[in-house]
């Protein structure tokens, strides 16, 4: 479970890679997991992903399309070029997701870091049964659930206006992150 060491936990901004940061993902399966088990679907965002629209009727309209398959989906995230990116992920509550993001935390327990990395690492290993848990994994639509590179250099104003969510990665720093959001006019905070 949780270490509630209070001395632990950091205030303020963490730098992307520091220990505070790795400490604070190789436990974000832990989160995730308790609520799943308590029977609640999850949505992780990232604090850097801005929701410029309500995001669950797409959610819940991919989570129950059953036009592409028979299987159920178990986790739908933002794509991250061929990867799933971990910054804004839905998880259904079942056996399925709770069993694959148990396996998640106990690789990130084991050697902790980036946690994207060993949830893709496991997905493919689900795809290719390497693992005991097949777990289907979607990708929201890119232009709707938008990373970084997409949002700031390659949509139209009209594609960033129709976006649901701006994640505001490729990018580090947190003053970066900041003056990025401003400049785009998401940065809504008096200073």
């Amino acid at each position: 479970a949780f270490d509630h060491d209070a001395e632990k936990f950091q205030t303020g901004a963490v730098d992307y890679g520091a220990d505070g940061y790795i400490d604070v993902v190789s436990r974000r399966p832990l989160v995730i997991q308790r609520e799943l088990e308590l029977g609640q679907n999850v949505i992780y965002s990232d604090l850097d992903v801005i929701w410029q629209k309500n995001p669950l009727p797409l959610i819940d309209q991919q989570l129950h399309d059953t036009s592409t398959s028979d299987e159920e989906t178990h986790i739908l995230a933002q794509q991250d070029y061929a990867n799933k990116c971990t910054g804004f992920v839905v998880y259904k509550s079942c056996s399925t997701t709770i069993n694959f993001v148990n396996l998640w935390g106990q690789v990130l327990k084991e050697n902790p870091g980036f946690n994207q990395h060993p949830f893709n690492d496991l997905l493919r290993k689900s795809g290719r049964n390497q693992i005991d848990i097949k777990i289907r994994a979607e990708f929201l639509p890119p232009k709707l659930f938008t990373n970084g590179n997409i949002f700031f250099k390659k949509l139209t104003k009209e594609e960033q206006m129709a976006a649901v969510t701006v994640h505001n990665n490729y990018i580090k720093g947190y003053d970066e992150k900041i003056a990025r959001f401003k400049e785009y006019g998401l940065w809504l905070v008096d200073e």
